[in-house]
């Protein structure tokens, strides 16, 4: 009976245990946190550092347009708090009995640092419960691994400016510094050799009979009948020594980058073994995305050219393969690749400056929207530069003229000297050089270009026989085709038109000469010379302007009488 009573009484206390239970779940949730929408807000964070390395993290809350004023409590509280851990450093303390403890203050819980002797009680932060939230972490958890990481943080910073370890730092830099000059001396003797190389390829240069032959332009523009072949022959030997040239830059280009790649990662690393110096440290290492981008763009514009040298020389080598190899196409070759070289050099220094200033945190659309905005207003004074290129663009595309080629566009002729995208210079009469903008440049007459004609107009006298001065002029052409020293200019030696006109001079023969281009000149100088020694041979005279007086009844001027 006694045993039956003992159970009842158990099992009605396991029911009301029970139930109470299940009262207290049902109760517990309405026991609502100061901040019931704490977990769905959007929060900032800023990081809190010592020496330059981080602590914690503080946050705040941050709603819609209202981020910007948020921010600015964050970075008083940072400053404040950085500034507190400062001052427990200059202060000083004893590591042994240093505590960090935490005074809970109802929302928030504030972290103070003592000694017990030197150090009083210091406070250094007031923790909220969105800090710890950011941490992922309860506050009494977050206050908890808070205290230890602050402890450590104090201990570490106190044992960098000991003077044992000061000195031992010091002695490891002044050894990276010492290997670094010994590297940068190591790389500066190669850099003297390639520089040495550079130098006397630029006297080579210097020396090619084709700057004579361009920049001494006489009175007498015949004689560039020899040059196109000359200008393209030093053209290819000057272009061998330019690609040679560019691939010496890149070579240095390479070791100037490895000196200063050197030095960077030297004092990176240097700047982060002392506590004054960790924030140029940390400041490097956000920097060296940079740095690569630029080296990078640098890198790539060198290499770029050495790629373009190598590509037309493939080209320019083919040239010379085959059975009638252009002189003319190799000239138009050395010219897409100046001015492809040109074009790249822009592109990719364009691409660099964009990505230096995204890697600057520079907003790069409200400088292109500027950009944009300052283009369109100095878009009427830039139109003939734009016209310039695009002018510039179609010459090349069209082929209307290259380096080497004699032309005349109407304010000028010359020797083409030097063109781009904007500008051609013509090296002409007297050694001038005209500058001509590509936009101005509307029509041009080639000399140079496939072919080249004379075209002969002379008189005989009416008395001379007729057909026997054709058949001369005719077999005086012919006989100087069959000259060694003339027949590989002319490609056509008789194209006699015959009788062209009567005048007062004589009777008129028109006939033409087809040569190679820029043969033109000396050809029809010799031509002339052999037909005045052929005509005077056969007794052939050249016409002679005739004109006649005569003398009517006109009154005596003076009678003879007073």
């Amino acid at each position: 009976m006694q045993t039956s009573q003992l159970l009842r009484r158990w099992v009605a206390l396991c029911l009301l245990t029970f139930f109470l239970t299940i009262n207290f779940v049902a109760i517990a949730p309405a026991k609502k946190s100061p901040n019931p929408t704490l977990a769905e807000t959007p929060l900032i964070q800023a990081p809190i550092q010592l020496d330059g390395r981080t602590l914690f993290h503080v946050a705040a809350a941050a709603s819609s347009g209202e981020s910007t004023k948020l921010l600015a409590p964050v970075q008083m509280r940072v400053e404040s708090y950085e500034k507190k851990l400062n001052q427990i450093i200059r202060t000083g303390f004893n590591p042994q009995t240093l505590e960090i403890v935490a005074q809970d203050r109802g929302e928030q819980t504030i972290i103070i640092a003592r000694d017990g002797k030197q150090l009083k009680e210091q406070k250094i932060a007031a923790i909220t419960e969105m800090d710890a939230r950011i941490h992922g972490l309860s506050l009494p958890d977050f206050v908890s691994e808070l205290t230890t990481d602050i402890r450590l943080g104090l201990l570490q910073a106190q044992q960098r400016r000991q003077p044992a370890y000061l000195i031992r730092q010091s002695l490891v830099s002044g050894g990276i510094a010492l290997l670094c000059f010994l590297l940068t001396l190591f790389i500066a003797y190669f850099q003297k050799r390639l520089q040495n190389k550079f130098v006397r390829r630029c006297e080579k240069i210097e020396a090619l009979p084709a700057q004579e032959s361009l920049k001494n332009f006489n009175n007498e523009p015949e004689i560039t009948a020899n040059k196109q072949e000359q200008i393209g022959n030093l053209t290819e030997q000057k272009l061998s020594l330019e690609q040679k040239q560019n691939f010496n830059r890149l070579q240095r280009g390479i070791l100037h980058i490895v000196q200063i790649l050197i030095w960077l990662v030297a004092l990176t690393i240097v700047s982060g073994f002392f506590p004054w110096t960790t924030w140029l440290h940390l400041w490097l290492i956000t920097k060296w995305e940079l740095v690569g981008t630029l080296l990078g763009i640098y890198l790539a514009i060198r290499v770029s050219t050495v790629l373009i040298d190598r590509l037309f020389k493939t080209w320019l080598d083919r040239l010379s393969l085959t059975p009638t190899p252009s002189q003319r196409r190799a000239l138009r070759l050395v010219t897409f690749s100046r001015v492809l070289q040109g074009l790249i050099v822009y592109i990719l220094g364009a691409i660099g400056i964009i990505l230096a200033l995204d890697h600057l945190d520079i907003p790069i659309a409200p400088l292109l929207a500027g950009a944009g905005i300052i283009g369109f207003a100095i878009s009427f004074g830039s139109q003939n530069l734009i016209r310039d290129i695009i002018n510039g663009s179609l010459i090349l595309l069209e082929d209307q003229y290259a380096i080497g080629d004699f032309i005349d566009v109407g304010s000028a002729s010359g020797l083409v000297e030097e063109m781009n995208l904007r500008i051609t210079q013509l090296r002409g009469l007297n050694g001038r050089l005209s500058t001509i903008p590509n936009s101005n440049i509307t029509t041009v007459h080639n000399v140079s270009k496939d072919w080249a004609r004379i075209e002969f107009t002379f008189e005989i006298s009416y008395n001379a026989d007729l057909t026997k001065a054709l058949s001369v002029i005719s077999e005086t052409a012919k006989t100087m085709q069959k000259d060694p020293e003339w027949q590989e200019k002319i490609v056509d030696p008789v194209n006699l038109l015959g009788v062209n006109d009567l005048d007062h001079h004589g009777v008129q023969i028109l006939m033409w000469i087809k040569t190679k281009p820029l043969q033109h000149w000396s050809v029809g100088r010799e031509f002339r010379r052999r037909l005045k020694l052929a005509f005077d041979a056969e007794n052939i005279a050249f016409g002679i302007p005739r004109q006649s007086l005569s003398w009517e009844n006109y009154p005596p001027i003076f009678d003879g009488q007073k």
